[in-house]
């Protein structure tokens, strides 16, 4: 499914039009023999040059082309590629101007690092020392040039670095909600695809990228993955001990860490049955559910509430900004999109699967967008992949993907669901206004390549919180690099 603010705008496609403002910074040729053949682009940024390595694989091969920040050539060679049991890399750090790349095999019997020194145009593989036991992967995330491995088992999470001999390091292990009785990092899904196969569908944190609009799927799972400078934040849900939402902020640079729990907005009628929480910089959104209420509130990072919007099912939703959307299987045939009225319907229906909310903020205005989803049982086995050559997972809860570049994932997070949502806008004070969602990042990269064919390799990076698009022309064999400034809606 699309990001609900891309279908908001999407209602409008016939009466409105964008304009950016986009500039192509770089192209070059791709020395590739075959134009057919679907490639990967994986795009590396030197957060302390502002250097750029673009690494395409291209079957057996990877070429790797490295540039300053002015886009002039630094290097560019090609390289043998990992062995195809090999997924695609985790993360990369930098070190004295190598570029290490860490890999590991399906189930994580093996992982490997490949640095690649521009100077030189050679490359060197270490296959590391380390058994993932018993713990289950999370995620990889880059900050400063150097890559945190977050791992879990039932009760911790464990994040390890990259050490400058390439060997995996512990910088910190701390336990997660002592006191509960459930097992809130897992997911519980048994699976019968193997021991890996249950690993990755029991483990339940999802990486968010807050710049980007991500779906209402991605929106609604209960643990979430963000970074905010030089923070990394672990928000957990707990709906069985009903409490609230607990959240770890570890501070990359020093590795401290901080414990705090936002408790959950309580019914007036009667108990809520669902919750979950969005955080964006210095404020925390929490949402919570029941067939005949729903409580939307704003808090500040000491739990406490700066704004609240409180329905019942026999209300009208005023702070709503268009039609309340159904999407997916709906109870007429071939129609994949309705419009709901009333707030009893969309209660009901939120409230019979996973909630969720997403924020984006754009000119110092809120845009949120409210709803849930129920995934469509449509058979087993892979799930669908994401426009990238990515291994992908089910997950019973959506589709796991080992991801290299969050963006990206989160641009391109479209899965097969039946959703339920409305749009909604607030100014910083938190007041709600009457207004349009602003084309996103998503709306003017699907505006300025809709006419654009052969096109693969794509990618979506920020660099200063400028976003860059990235992509390769087969026909041509070009790589081109698009750096968006502005996208504004001529509808106004």
């Amino acid at each position: 499914m699309k990001s609900a603010s891309t279908l908001f705008l999407v209602f409008f496609i016939s009466i409105s039009t964008f304009s950016y403002s986009q500039n192509e910074v770089l192209r070059f040729k791709i020395n590739t023999k075959n134009t057919r053949s679907k490639k990967t682009t994986y795009s590396l940024v030197n957060s302390k040059t502002n250097d750029l390595a673009f690494l395409v694989t291209d079957r057996k091969q990877i070429h790797a082309n490295l540039f300053d920040a002015d886009f002039q050539v630094i290097s560019q060679f090609s390289f043998e590629a990992p062995k195809r049991k090999f997924l695609d890399p985790l993360a990369y750090s930098i070190n004295d101007g190598i570029y290490n790349l860490l890999y590991a095999t399906r189930n994580f019997s093996k992982l490997i690092v490949i640095s690649i020194n521009f100077n030189t145009k050679t490359t060197k593989t270490k296959e590391l020392d380390f058994e993932i036991g018993k713990e289950l992967y999370i995620d990889t995330i880059v900050h400063n040039n150097e890559m945190f491995m977050l791992t879990s088992d039932k009760t911790s999470i464990i994040i390890r670095t990259l050490s400058n001999d390439k060997n995996l390091e512990t910088v910190k292990s701390f336990k997660v909600n002592e006191n509960s009785k459930n097992d809130i990092l897992y997911e519980s899904n048994p699976d019968y695809w193997g021991y890996f196969w249950l690993q990755i569908a029991e483990s339940n944190i999802t990486k968010i990228d807050h710049r980007i609009p991500i779906s209402i799927e991605q929106a609604s799972t209960p643990n979430k993955l963000y970074k905010f400078n030089d923070q990394l934040i672990i928000s957990l849900e707990d709906e069985e001990e009903d409490k609230g939402t607990l959240v770890y902020t570890f501070d990359l640079n020093t590795f401290d860490i901080t414990e705090q729990i936002f408790t959950y907005p309580k019914g007036k009628i009667d108990d809520f049955r669902k919750y979950n929480s969005f955080i964006h910089e210095d404020k925390i959104f929490q949402l919570a559910s029941s067939r005949k209420e729903m409580s939307f509130q704003i808090k500040d990072f000491n739990d406490k509430v700066l704004k609240e919007f409180y329905i019942t099912k026999e209300d009208s939703i005023t702070f709503k900004n268009g039609p309340i959307i159904q999407e997916g299987q709906t109870a007429l045939p071939f129609q994949k999109r309705r419009e709901l009225e009333a707030a009893s319907k969309y209660l009901r229906k939120i409230s019979s699967g996973d909630i969720g909310l997403s924020i984006v903020k754009v000119n110092n205005l809120y845009e949120i967008t409210l709803g849930g989803y129920k995934q469509i049982q449509s058979g087993g086995g892979f799930g669908a992949g994401f426009g990238v050559n990515s291994m992908a997972f089910n997950t019973g809860a959506g589709t796991f993907v080992p991801v290299f570049n969050p963006t990206f994932f989160n641009y391109n997070s479209y899965t097969s669901t039946k959703a339920t949502f409305f749009d909604t806008v607030l100014t910083k004070n938190l007041e709600h206004v009457k207004k349009e969602f602003e084309p996103t990042i998503n709306d003017c990269i699907d505006d300025y390549m809709v006419d654009y064919k052969g096109i693969t390799a794509e990618d979506l990076f920020f660099i200063d919180n400028t976003p860059y698009y990235a992509y390769i022309n087969q026909k041509k064999k070009e790589f081109i690099l698009v750096k968006f400034k502005t996208c504004q809606n001529n509808n106004k």
